[in-house]
C-alpha cells in the first residue's frame, strides 16, 4: 500500500511538473509576437515615410504616371517593387540607407499612383495594424 501511495505520489509531481512549462511556452510565444508587430510596425513607418520623401524627385514622379501606379512591398524576403523603376529603388535607399535589407514577419504593401488632380499619392495599403 505504502509503495502504491508513493509510486501515485511521483506520477503526481511528475505531471503537475509537465503541466506547469506549457503556460511559460505560450507566455513567450505571446510575447515574441507583440514585438514581431511592434517591429513590423517600425519597419513598414520607415519604409512608408522613405516612399514619401522619393516622390517628390521628378523623375520618380514621371515613372509613376507612366505605369499609372505601383506597389512597394515588404515581408521576409525583405523589399520588392511591382514595377522595376530604377529610380524609385534608387531614392528610397538613398532616403534610408540599407532599406533592401530589412524585413518584417508578414507581407505589407504600399501604393504609390499618379492621380491627374494631385499628382503623386503614397497610400498604405496592407499595414501592421497599431499596437
Amino acid at each position: 500500500m505504502k509503495k502504491s501511495l508513493i509510486i501515485l505520489l511521483i506520477v503526481c509531481f511528475v505531471l503537475g511538473g509537465c503541466g506547469k512549462e506549457e503556460p511559460a511556452k505560450q507566455a513567450d510565444d505571446t510575447k515574441k509576437g507583440i514585438q514581431n508587430k511592434y517591429l513590423d510596425t517600425e519597419t513598414y513607418n520607415l519604409l512608408f515615410n522613405a516612399c514619401y520623401v522619393a516622390t517628390t524627385d521628378t523623375r520618380i514622379v514621371e515613372a509613376v504616371k507612366d505605369v499609372g501606379k505601383t506597389h512597394v512591398y515588404i515581408n521576409s524576403d525583405g523589399v520588392s517593387y511591382e514595377h522595376d523603376i530604377a529610380a524609385l529603388k534608387e531614392s528610397i535607399n538613398n532616403v534610408v540607407s540599407g532599406i533592401g535589407s530589412v524585413n518584417t514577419s508578414q507581407e505589407y504593401s504600399i501604393l504609390i499612383e499618379y492621380k491627374a488632380d494631385s499628382g503623386v499619392v503614397v497610400t498604405r495599403e496592407k499595414y501592421p495594424e497599431n499596437l
